[in-house]
């Protein structure tokens, strides 16, 4: 995309690693080191205009693993983590016309999930997105203007260490999710 070869080369060898981690469900589904932070990423790729196309095959591959998830059993953090791939995902989804990826029951247990934040959690990103969800989910309000960041699915602090020089990209690490970008 750069019309340097070296990093042209480099993003494809990327791109290839992710299709095959994908593919073997290699990768955990959280956020920060697996399945829902790629899939923000490659949207927000896609947002930025970084990708040609509708990078499909992949997604559906995340959202049949997403919708074996319960989100009443994951711990904040995580909720969190799919709550910003899953309003990233309907976003285009909605602009997109196309049906839900996941199970009404998903869906559901999503929405219950996201009350149950809204009452109890203390982090202001989290509640943001439960509540665009809900909003979402319930009235169709249209996402088409939330702009992807990054900033309101991690918190950086504790995802990456403080030195930069410790920072390792690929699959198998919490930069897999800033990697690409």
């Amino acid at each position: 995309y750069c019309g340097c070869s070296l990093w042209d080369d480099l993003a494809s060898d990327l791109w290839e690693q992710i299709e095959q981690a994908i593919k073997e469900d290699f990768l955990p589904l959280n956020f920060e080191e697996g399945l829902l932070g790629i899939g923000w990423s490659i949207l927000y790729l896609y947002e930025k205009k970084f990708l040609d196309d509708y990078p499909e095959t992949i997604l559906s591959k995340i959202d049949q693993n997403v919708n074996k998830c319960s989100p009443h059993r994951l711990e904040e953090n995580d909720i969190k983590g799919l709550l910003c791939y899953c309003a990233a995902r309907l976003k285009y989804s909605f602009k997109r016309k196309e049906k839900f990826a996941w199970s009404q029951s998903f869906i559901e247990e999503l929405l219950m999930s996201s009350k149950t934040i809204i009452e109890n959690s203390n982090n202001s990103e989290a509640i943001t997105l439960a509540l665009m969800l809900i909003d979402f989910m319930e009235n169709k309000y249209d996402l088409s203007d939330w702009e992807l960041s990054l900033s309101k699915c991690i918190d950086f602090k504790q995802t990456f260490p403080q030195n930069a020089m410790y920072w390792e990209s690929g699959l198998c690490n919490p930069v897999a999710s800033v990697s690409m970008l």
